[in-house]
């Protein structure tokens, strides 16, 4: 009998495992481009206004 993780065999852990940091990391970058896109749109938008 295999060691189980979580209920998964240690082969379908590992392949979690690494899905899930690369869905954390895509995430975390989608985030920053659109956190950083909304701040520079709001800038951009009150030196049009503004001009």
């Amino acid at each position: 009998m295999e060691q189980k993780i979580l209920g998964y065999t240690e082969a379908q852990y590992l392949i979690f495992h690494n899905y899930a940091w690369r869905a954390i990391v895509f995430f975390s970058i989608l985030y920053c481009f659109l956190y950083c896109g909304r701040l520079n749109l709001r800038s951009a938008i009150f030196l049009m206004i503004t001009a």
